[in-house]
């Protein structure tokens, strides 16, 4: 009898243990969509061109929206004025939203490190830090219906080119400091203007090419292994124009085209103007990438 009971008490104890392992997977329905490269500016119709991209997304009626970089068309190599202009124009733009849009820091969005003629200590603005005062922290996360969301800064000052892709010592702690706090089954999504992989290079240059150290994170594996003991599901990256998407261990990388498509001048390399939809269920998801139908305006 008393066998008995203990098996029943087993049983017991694995049926709440299933329970539970079931209840901490999402289980809601919702969408959001990932808009990268829009590079506004006043020339070229752009914020036209942007309107009418945020527009085709809100028919889409997502949760939110989430920018993957270069909302400006260029602040690495102008001045001040001129890129506090660019910053007013993308910001009046998107302040009437009925939605949350959560922006990630691109190339473009740092202040003058391309422009030899500034002196860092001369403008409290310089780099980063216009990018910190207007739109806030490049490194940061939030959950959204059983999803983590990690947008970070892959971006590091470089003498020569005035920039690299690169997760700086405060971006990699600042991931493990957060996946302290997260389930390690809880599926993540991280967003990063500079790709971590991409096959640019193997397309254009065949398959022993390198790629650039401006165009990738070069450091992407210790990011990588970062999340090695948690639920990374899917990468979305920018920063390269043209829609790319491939899966490797479990994770999918999506190189997500770009609202401005070359610059405002029409498609680049066969990839239209648009944006990328990503539809959740539960924890499986699927993307799908938005022509929102924009034509160069002459």
């Amino acid at each position: 009898m008393k066998k008995l009971k203990r098996i029943w008490l087993g049983i017991g104890f694995f049926l709440v243990f299933l329970y539970n392992l079931d209840a901490q997977k999402p289980t809601e329905k919702f969408s959001f969509v990932f808009m990268t490269d829009i590079h506004i500016t006043k020339d070229y119709h752009a914020e036209e061109g942007f309107r009418k991209a945020l527009g085709r997304a809100m028919e889409l009626e997502p949760d939110f929206i989430i920018t993957g970089g270069d909302l400006v068309m260029d602040a690495l190599d102008c001045g001040y004025q001129q890129a506090l202009e660019q910053y007013d124009l993308y910001l009046g733009t998107i302040s009437n939203l009925p939605i949350p849009v959560y922006n990630t820091m691109g190339n473009h969005e740092i202040w003058g490190w391309q422009n030899k003629s500034l002196h860092q200590e001369e403008w409290e603005d310089y780099g980063k830090n216009l990018f910190k005062r207007r739109i806030g922290q490049p490194n940061y996360s939030f959950d959204h219906k059983g999803w983590h969301f990690i947008v970070i800064d892959g971006i590091e000052y470089n003498d020569s080119t005035g920039y690299i892709g690169w997760a700086s010592d405060e971006t990699l702690s600042f991931i493990k400091n957060d996946l302290r706090k997260v389930d390690p089954k809880m599926p993540i999504i991280l967003i990063t203007h500079i790709p971590l992989i991409t096959l640019e290079a193997q397309l254009e240059k065949g398959a022993l090419a390198g790629n650039h150290p401006m165009e990738v994170i070069g450091n992407s594996k210790e990011v990588l292994e970062c999340f090695s003991t948690h639920r990374l599901s899917l990468v979305l990256q920018g920063h390269l124009h043209y829609y790319e998407k491939m899966e490797i261990i479990g994770i999918s990388f999506i190189t997500g085209g770009a609202v401005s498509g070359a610059w405002w001048k029409g498609n680049y390399r066969g990839t239209e103007e648009g944006f990328v939809l990503v539809q959740i269920n539960g924890e499986y998801y699927k993307t799908e990438y938005i022509d929102y139908g924009w034509e160069v305006t002459k």
